[in-house]
């Protein structure tokens, strides 16, 4: 909610909100690893800062069609940040605590000039090495639109590493490194565009798969509404590849 905002990014009738615009993120990684075929919703919302006319936070339940259960949440208001959950990440984000009270009076007052901002992080933009480079290989990865994940497993958990993966088994805990480390929000779907284009590979993210991962951010606004489960029917497998 503190980073700059273009004008249809807070109206909720344009998708507008953290459930439209963070929640792909969540739910796209959700279900990827649940095989795709989500069964249900529920949701709950809130919209608590004035400076922001929109939903800043959800939580969400998410079955599948084989049971396989599913949470998530996102609070996009930057008081506290994921990044303090792990020991390499402490303040270490876009914003510093001093730099996230600013903004916030300056959404306030009325003071702050979003579309600079904006198009300061924008490919082109003046900040666009910062923003493409966070995260890159080589660099520790942090909670960033992701969040802390944590696969429940049949016989362990697993979670994410500073380089890699945590294996929380019966034989103790192992850090698997993962080759190529990680990249931006922006540098990932980049390379899968360029990839597509030019040298004609299979795109991952096709419209169908991308028509049931907003299915799903509709059911829990909608959720979040009436209060109620809903029952989805636009949703498709994952990729077998995957």
């Amino acid at each position: 909610m503190l980073r700059p905002r273009t004008a249809e990014e807070l109206d909720i009738n344009q998708g507008g909100g953290i459930p439209y615009r963070q929640g792909p993120h969540q739910i796209d990684t959700l279900r990827l690893l649940g095989g795709g075929m989500v069964r249900s919703v529920r949701g709950a919302t809130g919209q608590w800062f004035k400076g922001r006319p929109i939903p800043g936070y959800y939580s969400g339940f998410m079955e599948f069609e084989d049971g396989t259960p599913a949470t998530l949440m996102h609070n996009g208001y930057g008081y506290f940040l994921a990044s303090e959950l792990v020991p390499w990440g402490k303040q270490n984000s876009r914003y510093s605590d001093t730099e996230r009270a600013d903004i916030r009076r300056a959404l306030l007052n009325g003071t702050r000039n979003e579309n600079a901002d904006k198009d300061a992080m924008r490919v082109g933009g003046a900040n666009e090495r910062e923003v493409l480079q966070r995260g890159t290989p080589g660099r520790a990865w942090l909670p960033n639109d992701l969040g802390i994940l944590i696969a429940s497993c049949e016989r362990g958990d697993l979670r994410q590493s500073q380089f890699g993966l945590y294996v929380h088994s019966d034989e103790g805990t192992k850090d698997v490194a993962l080759a190529g480390g990680g990249g931006s929000s922006g540098r990932g779907e980049l390379i899968e565009f360029y990839d597509a284009v030019v040298l004609n590979k299979p795109i991952r993210h096709t419209g169908p798969w991308g028509m049931a991962t907003l299915e799903v951010c509709l059911a829990l606004m909608q959720s979040a509404k009436e209060r109620r489960e809903i029952f989805l029917k636009h949703q498709v497998p994952a990729p077998e590849e995957d």
